[in-house]
């Protein structure tokens, strides 16, 4: 009897493994500090209704990674690095902050790619420089915001 089940549980163990094989299953996703990241629930990406950076937009089902994050706001300075996760792409979060930034006030100075493929946007508003450093990897794209007085 302890073989016979044995036996049955082997085959049922295969034919489960067979079929994880052939079929592509969701991965789940957590941030750095262990958050359950949610899918993306269709194209693009749309700014939530307040971030906690007000003039810095984020992405609705982006959420902040307490542990990797800081912030110092003086009496005439802002320092701050936040870091946000979220289910998406790189082109996708590059192109969300090219079209909000823009709309609160923030200046291009440019954009570059380093060499580990990590998207570097610089901006300027008044006497504070931004730069938002985007990063992929397995689908969980890494988004570091660092405000701080202009060099």
């Amino acid at each position: 009897m302890c073989k016979l089940v044995s036996l049955l549980l082997l085959v049922a163990l295969s034919v489960a493994a067979g079929a994880c094989t052939q079929q592509s299953l969701p991965r789940a996703a957590f941030t750095d500090d262990g958050d359950y990241l949610p899918p993306q629930s269709g194209p693009g990406l749309v700014a939530r209704d307040r971030s906690p950076i007000p003039d810095v937009p984020l992405p609705i089902g982006f959420v902040a990674v307490p542990s990797r994050s800081e912030a110092r706001i003086g009496a005439s300075a802002r320092e701050v690095r936040h870091v946000y996760q979220g289910r998406s792409n790189t082109a996708e979060v590059v192109n969300f902050y090219r079209q909000h930034l823009p709309r609160h006030g923030w200046s291009s100075q440019g954009r570059e790619r380093d060499a580990d493929g990590t998207t570097v946007m610089r901006y300027t508003k008044g006497p504070e420089s931004l730069r938002v450093r985007i990063g992929e990897r397995h689908s969980v794209v890494t988004t570091i915001v660092t405000l701080g007085p202009r060099n």
